[in-house]
């Protein structure tokens, strides 16, 4: 991405930069939606446990955002919601894909249903170029 930085001087002889960012790809956003059976878990501090440490690994080797969405008060069944934001659409397809063949594989618990969708958001301003401001700190 290239970027062009410019110095303003207004009357109060405060220097402000502005970036100026050439237009890029349009950011997306991937969720992925998972229904889980945890057939060994008999209570839900057990089914607490299981999908702990499920949502940590996933966090840490795939650097997703994870929680637990949906019903919560049963102990075998488990909603998972996941999302992962960037610039390539197909990449972001890849992880989640990645994604669901480690949810299938498990042994813990059992895939029963997935949901995978892709928000596009277009670049916000109309011209070439958007921008933001940035201000220096006071001293």
């Amino acid at each position: 991405m290239k970027c062009k930085i410019l110095l303003e001087h207004y009357r109060c002889r405060k220097p402000r930069m502005r970036l100026e960012f050439c237009k890029s790809d349009d950011t997306v956003i991937g969720i992925l939606s998972v229904r889980l059976i945890l057939r060994s878990s008999r209570s839900l501090k057990e089914k607490r446990r299981i999908i702990k440490g499920l949502k940590d690994r996933i966090k840490n080797e795939f650097n997703v955002s994870i929680s637990e969405t949906g019903t919560l008060d049963n102990c075998q069944y488990a909603r998972l919601g996941i999302a992962i934001v960037g610039n390539d659409r197909q990449f972001l397809n890849g992880v989640l894909s990645r994604l669901i063949n480690v949810f299938g594989s498990a042994v813990s618990f059992e895939l029963v249903d997935q949901c995978m969708e892709f928000i596009s958001f277009p670049f916000a301003e109309s011209g070439k170029y958007g921008s933001t401001d940035i201000f220096p700190a006071e001293k």
